[in-house]
């Protein structure tokens, strides 16, 4: 019998709630796209005199208010009730083993290999050792959650610099505590939420414009997961001038070689096994390249076995070492396609920095979105960017919102089932890849759409608001202060 804690009731209402979203985006976007062929309607540029946050502190701590709620939700269900599932199903086992080997005087990298970065060792380190691998498990999720908290934090902070009206940024607030929930446990039992925390102070950094201090955190970011790396170049078409671009390299290096330098105790090759790690992956079951394996299973047309290795489940079928191999090509195509979007519209992103967050939305996406592993805790990251999203984009806000929820339904609430490919929770799998891949392309579509700006015509210093009626889910009314070239 199907009850509340079914994750069957929850996929089926996650997929409608989503279909109905894609059909209402659909219907807008050929509504708009019969208005603009009737009368083109061309972007308006209205300056707006400088106001500053008087509400500053209200947004940050509605956001950080709304995200201890939904984190005290994620605890007293899953980590008190275990209902629908337990809160503690994580990597804190393999996490507590490096606390503890460090803590008996042996040196990671050179007494035994990490496949993390070097940054990620102290935040493993910091929940401390002890005999028992519950009471790490416990510290470390509530390391987590505070890191959360600080998320939101920097998250409506950013949203408070980018938009004019207190009640927009308050939207990214209750957003932020929402994809919260949809993650479910995720972002208390891997360390992304570290990730996302150093997105969400990106974000904040390049609405005021501070361009060194944000390739100096992305550096940081790199030694941390690597992957906070592909935004530097969106930090380079911010910055505009040549000088700055070059201080903002030397930042990152700054910032992504010393904690490398630190851990050379067992030469080079001990501290390249990170990235070897990475790169020695096999197709994972999650990923979206394995949706075509996972279909032809589902139509009995493939066998597929599963494999655990790497610290991931992996598809072992004719075609996933092919699979495997081309995912770096498909996601450098992906990610230069975004970039050359960008580089497109590079005068409107200047000129407008509340699109800054769509770019690192679609940027990040597209490289979750054909890699040959995406793991559950890879969504967190992009949590601070769904909620910057979210006010002036709807659709791709909440169709990202459900494809965290479908995610967590997945992994942990069925994993035991999806490992056994059971048919109900594969299709799950697929849909949720499917809605992935769509996210992306709406992003993608979004930045295809903004208008062109003429940089020239805004004054330096200004609050200008960019309207334009072409690929939004309602007319943006948010004042954003005019990127200062350099």
């Amino acid at each position: 019998m199907l009850h509340l804690t079914s994750p069957g009731v929850w996929a089926v209402v996650v997929s409608v709630a989503m279909a109905s979203l894609a059909v209402w985006w659909i219907a807008i976007g050929v509504r708009r796209h019969a208005v603009n062929r009737a009368g083109h309607v061309s972007p308006e540029l209205r300056f707006i005199p400088p106001r500053h946050g008087r509400r500053r502190l209200v947004v940050i701590g509605l956001a950080m208010l709304l995200s201890a709620a939904a984190a005290g939700l994620i605890v007293f269900f899953l980590g008190i009730l275990h209902k629908p599932y337990d809160l503690h199903l994580c990597n804190s086992p393999i996490y507590a083993s490096f606390a503890a080997r460090i803590a008996h005087g042996q040196l990671p990298y050179r007494d035994f290999p990490v496949e993390y970065p070097p940054l990620a060792i102290p935040l493993l380190v910091i929940p401390g050792h002890s005999g028992s691998v519950s009471t790490y498990t416990y510290w470390f999720n509530a390391e987590m959650l505070l890191m959360c908290l600080a998320a939101a934090a920097a998250t409506a902070a950013a949203a408070v610099r980018l938009w004019h009206s207190t009640r927009t940024a308050c939207v990214a607030a209750v957003a932020f505590a929402a994809c919260l929930l949809a993650a479910g446990s995720i972002v208390s039992n891997r360390y992304d939420a570290a990730v996302a925390l150093v997105l969400a102070i990106v974000l904040l950094l390049l609405a005021c414009e501070r361009w060194r201090a944000a390739a100096l955190l992305l550096g940081l970011g790199f030694a941390l997961k690597l992957t906070p790396a592909i935004l530097l170049p969106l930090v380079f078409v911010l910055a505009v001038r040549w000088r700055t671009v070059a201080w903002c390299a030397l930042w990152f290096t700054l910032g992504a070689v010393p904690p490398f330098l630190l851990f050379m105790f067992g030469g080079v090759s001990a501290l390249s096994y990170p990235f070897t790690y990475q790169l020695h992956r096999p197709l994972e079951l999650e990923s979206v390249l394995a949706t075509p394996l996972l279909v032809g299973h589902v139509l009995h047309r493939i066998t597929i076995e599963i494999s655990g290795s790497f610290g991931s489940m992996n598809v072992l079928a004719g075609g996933a070492v092919a699979l495997s191999r081309v995912s770096p090509l498909l996601e450098l195509a992906a990610v230069g396609l975004t970039y050359g979007l960008i580089w497109r519209r590079r005068a409107t992103l200047r000129a407008t920095p509340r699109l800054v967050p769509l770019c690192v939305l679609a940027l990040v996406l597209a490289f979750v979105s054909f890699g040959k592993v995406l793991s559950p805790q890879y969504f967190v990251w992009i949590l601070p960017a769904i909620a910057l999203v979210m006010p002036e984009r709807r659709a791709l806000g909440l169709l990202l919102l459900g494809t965290l929820m479908l995610t967590q339904i997945v992994f942990p609430w069925n994993w035991l089932a999806t490992l056994n490919l059971a048919r109900g929770p594969v299709l799950v799998l697929i849909e949720r890849n499917v809605w992935l891949v769509l996210a992306f392309a709406v992003s993608l579509w979004y930045l295809w759409c903004l208008p062109a700006v003429d940089e020239a015509a805004v004054p330096a210093g200004s609050l200008v608001d960019v309207r334009s009626d072409a690929c939004t889910d309602a007319l943006p009314n948010a004042a954003v202060r005019r990127d200062a070239a350099g």
